[in-house]
C-alpha cells in the first residue's frame, strides 16, 4: 500500500510540475528517500519515465541519498542496517505416489561505503513415499573491503555445504583474496573475483579429506527493467584432488511491492565424487520472494 501512494504522489507531483520547465521538483528527493530501496526502485524508473530529460539529475539524486544511508550504516551498530529476502518454494501431491519438496533460501546484507557483508543459506528437501530424495544444506558468508573510487576490492569467504546423496556430510571452504568490478552502474553489476581456497570434507562413508586450492567466481547482475532482474553466480574451487563448479541463473519478476516470483536454475559438478555418486547434478526451484 505505501507503494501505491508514493506512486500516486509522484503522478500528482507530475501533473502538478510544469512540462516545459523539466526540473526535478523538491518532493521528489523526500519520496525517493523515504522508500526503502525496492520501492526507490520502482520510484526511479517512474521518475524517469516523467522527466525523461533528467535522467542524470535523477541517477545523481539517487546517489545522494544511497551515499546518506551508506553514511547512516557506519555510524550504526553491527546489528543495525541490514536489508535482504526470503524466499519460499513447495508442492506436495498424493495418491499414487506421496511426494512432497520443500525449497527456502534467506539472503541478508549490510553495506557501508567500505565494507559490506552478505549472508546466504539455502534449504531444499524432498520425500517420496517416506523415504528421502534430496537433502540440501548450504550457508555461506562474506565479507567484502572497497576502496574509494577503486574498481579493486578483497574479500573473504566461509561456504558450509551438506549433501548426503552426492556423498557429503559436512563441507567447508574457505577462501580469501581480491575482486574487480568490471561493470558498475545503476542497473548493471559485473563483478570477478579469486583467490587461495582451504577445504575440509567428511564423506557419508566416514572417511575425511582436507584439500588446499584456489577459487575463482563471477557475479552478474543485470536489473532488466523496473521488474525483472537477472542473476548469474558461477564459481569454481579447483585443487589437486577435486575440481567443483557450481553455476546459478536466476530471474526474478516483482508482482506487487516487496513480492516476487523467482525462476531459478543451478548446475553442480565435482570432477572426482565420491564412488557409485553421479558428477553432476541439475536443479530448478521455482520460488515467492519477499524482500525487506
Amino acid at each position: 500500500m505505501r507503494l501505491l501512494a508514493s506512486l500516486l504522489v509522484l503522478f500528482w507531483i507530475a501533473l502538478a510540475t510544469p512540462a516545459i520547465a523539466r526540473e526535478l521538483p523538491p518532493d521528489l528527493a523526500a519520496l525517493l528517500r523515504e522508500a526503502n530501496p525496492k520501492e526507490r526502485s520502482t520510484l526511479e524508473n517512474v521518475a524517469k519515465r516523467v522527466y525523461p530529460d533528467q535522467r542524470k539529475a535523477i541517477d545523481d539524486l539517487i546517489d545522494r541519498i544511497e551515499d546518506e544511508e551508506k553514511k547512516q550504516v557506519a555510524k550504526a551498530d553491527i546489528v543495525e542496517g541490514w536489508t535482504g529476502e526470503a524466499s519460499f518454494g513447495g508442492n506436495y501431491s498424493s495418491g499414487n505416489t506421496d511426494e512432497w519438496n520443500v525449497s527456502t533460501a534467506l539472503s541478508i546484507k549490510r553495506k557501508d561505503f567500505r565494507w559490506e557483508h552478505k549472508l546466504d543459506a539455502t534449504l531444499d528437501f524432498s520425500d517420496v513415499d517416506g523415504n528421502r530424495t534430496e537433502e540440501r544444506i548450504t550457508a555461506a558468508y562474506r565479507a567484502r573491503r572497497d576502496f574509494d573510487r577503486s574498481p579493486f576490492f578483497l574479500f573473504g569467504t566461509l561456504r558450509y555445504d551438506r549433501d548426503r546423496f552426492q556423498g557429503t556430510s559436512n563441507r567447508f571452504t574457505e577462501s580469501a583474496g581480491g575482486g574487480y568490478e568490471i561493470i558498475d552502474k545503476d542497473d548493471l553489476d559485473w563483478d570477478v573475483y579469486a583467490g587461495p581456497a582451504l577445504r575440509q570434507i567428511d564423506f557419508t562413508d566416514g572417511t575425511n579429506q582436507s584439500q588446499f586450492g584456489a577459487f575463482i567466481a563471477t557475479d552478474f547482475k543485470w536489473e532488466a527493467n523496473d521488474r525483472l532482474t537477472i542473476r548469474n553466480y558461477t564459481g569454481a574451487v579447483v585443487a589437486k584432488e577435486n575440481k567443483s563448479f557450481l553455476s546459478t541463473t536466476s530471474l526474478t519478476n516483482n508482482i506487487y511491492g516487496e513480492l516476487s516470483i523467482r525462476v531459478e536454475f543451478t548446475f553442480d559438478k565435482e570432477t572426482d565424487p565420491p564412488e557409485g555418486k553421479e558428477k553432476e547434478d541439475i536443479f530448478s526451484r521455482v520460488s515467492l520472494v519477499y524482500g525487506f
